[in-house]
């Protein structure tokens, strides 16, 4: 993704000096201020926060705000199985989610990540997912190698289904998980309201 984060900090879009500071906190809850700065940055001090809170009241939940794309959700789920804990991390991002029965995105991807340690040396449990069939990273692949997409991805700009990856990069309105009302495109596309609100 540097090629998208580049411009972005050189612009002034993204601040690449950040005065991330903890803006509001009660007992276990936090909401983290980070300042337009870089993703990763404010997702990792908002776990690290998470962590330490939760080591005190038995659970956290922490909120961040003015931040931008901070990769891939698992990551920072992750960091929570180092100290034996398990993780939830959702976000909302910018629209790319055509709502079950709509032509145009309205709705982010919005990744959903959730880290549970393992008893003793077991393999812990990660999941993290997008709401979406699939991602821009995925469509992004396809076009590179030259292959198509499967059915039920994503639209053109014709809000036409395609299994073109270029046209469904160009409209980037990806379908829901489920893809279509018949097989459950709502859970997608509830998640996706869930983790908005």
């Amino acid at each position: 993704r540097l090629p998208v984060f580049a411009p972005r900090l050189s612009t002034g879009l993204i601040n690449p000096n950040p005065d991330v500071q903890v803006s509001h906190q009660e007992e276990a809850t936090a909401t983290i201020d980070g300042d337009n700065g870089m993703g990763h940055i404010v997702a990792s001090r908002s776990m690290e926060l998470a962590m330490s809170l939760a080591k005190t009241f038995g659970v956290a939940a922490v909120a961040a705000k003015n931040s931008n794309d901070f990769g891939m959700a698992g990551y920072y789920a992750r960091m929570a199985l180092e100290e034996q804990m398990l993780a939830i991390v959702v976000s909302n991002d910018a629209p790319v989610m055509v709502p079950t029965y709509g032509k145009v995105p309205m709705l982010g991807s919005n990744p959903l990540a959730i880290a549970i340690p393992g008893a003793e040396d077991a393999t812990p449990f990660v999941l993290d997912m997008a709401t979406t069939a699939t991602s821009r990273h995925r469509l992004e692949d396809a076009v590179r190698s030259g292959e198509t997409i499967p059915p039920g991805l994503a639209l053109d700009k014709s809000g036409n289904r395609t299994e073109d990856p270029k046209a469904a990069l160009e409209a980037m309105a990806l379908l829901p998980l489920g893809a279509s009302s018949e097989a459950g495109s709502h859970k997608g596309y509830g998640l996706a309201i869930a983790i908005d609100i």
